[in-house]
């Protein structure tokens, strides 16, 4: 089994609405580039959906200090919602924001959509 690691602007990742997301990155950064939704609670869900052939996913990212949500829908199951809370005082890099746990090998498609709190305060990286 091997670990592919795909970044954010990875043409696999399908980002909706299309002008919904601001591309960012700093250094610190896998490829140094994130994605970050521009828009929340406008009446249309701002999503980045990833199709794969695999045993397992996960998603990191960047959190600035603040709280926003974000929920993970796969395969079109209940969505897991991953809660971006912080006490530091700065930023976190390489946060883990959602694992599957061990999948049937076989074509997956994971749904993100990031569900409230300020924008720019999450950021999709890989």
């Amino acid at each position: 089994m091997s670990v592919v690691i795909v970044d954010d602007r990875d043409p696999r990742i399908q980002y909706s609405p299309s002008t919904g997301w601001y591309q960012g990155g700093v250094f610190q950064e896998y490829l140094n580039t994130t994605m970050a939704a521009t828009e929340i609670g406008t009446g249309s869900d701002h999503t980045a959906t990833f199709s794969f052939q695999g045993t397992s996913v996960a998603v990191y990212g960047t959190v600035n200090q603040g709280r926003s949500t974000m929920s993970f829908s796969l395969d079109r199951g209940v969505p897991s919602v991953f809660d971006a809370a912080t006490s530091t005082a700065g930023t976190v890099h390489h946060k883990l924001f959602f694992a599957s746990g061990t999948l049937p090998d076989g074509q997956h498609t994971l749904v993100m959509t990031q569900t409230s709190g300020p924008i720019i305060f999450m950021f999709l990286d890989y």
